[in-house]
């Protein structure tokens, strides 16, 4: 609970610390953080199995990961104070209690997001046992590895790129087309094109999350910043907890080996639905 709480302390800070820090970079700056995220995430997964044995354990590994984090927040007291950000916000009403709540913008982006978690979340607990040859497979290990190694070069292509995408529409109804022809062509021939199916999710799914991390800095005011990105990072990590649990329900109840994947499916067609209801990008500046 302790560890959860830090991660949801201080995630919904980092969009308004880009926003103050990065005003005209905030997309690159957004990028490279969520590459951090991502090259965290691969590398711990990657390199704690093989250490594990070396270090008496998981009691070892927990120990050897918290390296890191320790050697990250002596960088960080070491950063000096900038409060570009908190000045505007002192002469501002509380922004729960003016209107962002009835956004219909925020909301939508807060569906976007939390479709976008369950179909990762989701797949990340479902495909190893949704694979012929169950989870102690070479074809689930195989996929699973896929499903979160792709995220690695698409972030990496978003962090070079001097396109703008993180208020297009077209972007994320290209990626949430990418989930929906995943998740189908997962839950109809999980065995025929296995590969093919987890690589559209992972591209999909991180993509989305790379440019939503950076939607509420590119549209919001500086006070509407923060309570913005906890809303969409509160539904989307509800939505995160409730995928794994509606896959199991699904199996539960259906008993078909494929039944987990059918909440996914839901969750790409409204991950899509989301898409196509953001406005264009003159229209969310405005």
């Amino acid at each position: 609970m302790v560890l959860a709480a830090g991660i949801a302390v201080a995630q919904p800070g980092l969009p308004l610390m880009l926003q103050a820090w990065f005003p005209r970079e905030v997309q690159r700056a957004s990028t490279l953080v969520t590459l951090g995220l991502i090259v965290g995430e691969v590398a711990g997964a990657g390199a704690t199995g093989p250490l594990a044995p070396h270090l008496g354990g998981w009691r070892g590994s927990f120990l050897l990961w918290s390296a890191p984090a320790l050697l990250a927040l002596l960088l960080w007291l070491g950063v000096p104070g900038r409060d570009a950000g908190s000045a505007p916000q002192r002469h501002q009403p509380p922004v729960l209690r003016s209107g962002l709540l009835r956004s219909r913008l925020m909301w939508w982006v807060a569906v976007l997001f939390g479709a976008q978690s369950l179909i990762f979340f989701a797949s990340n607990t479902w495909v190893p046992s949704t694979v012929q040859g169950g989870s102690g497979s070479t074809a689930a290990t195989l996929d699973l590895t896929l499903l979160n190694a792709v995220m690695l070069p698409v972030t990496l292509a978003l962090a070079l790129t001097r396109r703008p995408f993180v208020r297009s529409r077209a972007f994320y109804v290209a990626g949430s087309v990418c989930a929906l022809a995943g998740s189908v062509g997962w839950l109809l021939a999980a065995d025929a094109a296995g590969p093919l199916w987890v690589l559209l999710i992972g591209a999909a799914t991180s993509s989305a999350f790379t440019g939503l991390l950076a939607y509420p800095p590119s549209v919001a005011a500086p006070a509407e910043v923060a309570p913005f990105a906890g809303l969409m990072l509160t539904v989307g990590y509800a939505a995160a907890f409730a995928g794994p649990v509606l896959g199991g329900t699904a199996r539960d109840l259906l008993h078909r080996q494929g039944a987990p994947f059918l909440p996914i499916v839901a969750a790409a067609a409204v991950m899509l639905l989301a898409s196509l209801r953001l406005p264009h990008p003159r229209a969310a500046e405005a």
